[in-house]
Order: structure tokens, then sequence, then C-alpha cells
């Protein structure tokens, strides 16, 4: 498997969903997982690096530019379209930003779970990081 391919349009919250915002490290697009850099910003989480791979939410907006507002839901079931596998694990992708099945991860990752599918469309946020590569 590879990488989920995400559709800013199909990125909904739908139940039982927290969210926070804070400014962008960087440009941010809708449906990318995020951790919270030194500077206490919205950062892209990559699980090649245990300080990148630490995602606790996905972004519900975008930034153009560092230092944008964006929205992050931390929590809840996510509408993501038409695009998870049910009974497979997705976590930090290998790309900055990207979410993947675990078993794209490899040796020297660092897995981060963000969630399990409830059903084939929609994502149940369960942010937790193992802090250890494979």
């Amino acid at each position: 498997m590879a990488a989920l391919t995400i559709t800013a349009a199909n990125v909904i919250p739908v139940s039982g969903y927290s969210f926070k915002t804070r400014l962008s490290a960087a440009a941010i697009t809708i449906g990318q997982s995020l951790y919270v850099d030194s500077s206490d910003q919205w950062a892209l989480a990559d699980a090649d690096a245990l300080a990148t791979g630490v995602a606790v939410a996905i972004s519900l907006s975008q930034a153009a530019a560092a230092g944008q507002p964006v929205i992050g839901i931390t929590g809840g079931d996510l509408g993501l379209g038409a695009i998870l596998t049910v009974g497979i694990p997705y976590c930090v992708g290998l790309a900055a930003g990207s979410i993947g099945p675990y078993s794209d991860l490899a040796s020297g990752d660092f897995p981060c779970l963000v969630g399990w599918p409830t059903t084939t469309a929609n994502l149940r946020l369960a942010f937790v990081a193992s802090t250890v590569a494979i």
C-alpha cells in the first residue's frame, strides 16, 4: 500500500471531535498530519525521525506560508472519503504530512498511530507515538 491520497474537500469532522488552532511553521494542506514543533507551531509530521514523528492532529485548514493560523482536529472521527481499509492501522507516513498504513513503515522509522478506520470513509483518531524506531 502507499500513503493515502487525500482530497481536501473530503476532510470533514464526523463526530466526537476536538480542535486546536496554532500558527503554522510552514505551508500546510488540509488533511496532513501535524506535530507541535519547538516553537509551539504546527509542523508536518514525518515518520523518518522521532522529533517529527509524534503527530497530534490532522489539518482542517490550510496555510500558504509560515505564521498563518491552522485548525487541527485532535480527536474524534474524521471523514476522509472512501479511501480507507477497515482493520488496517494508519500511521504518520514517510513523506512530510502524509498518512499511510503501518505496513509502509520499515526499519529506522518511528511509528505513530493516527487512527483506525470505522468505515472505508471514516478514521477514528487515536494519536499514539511509540517513540522507538522499528
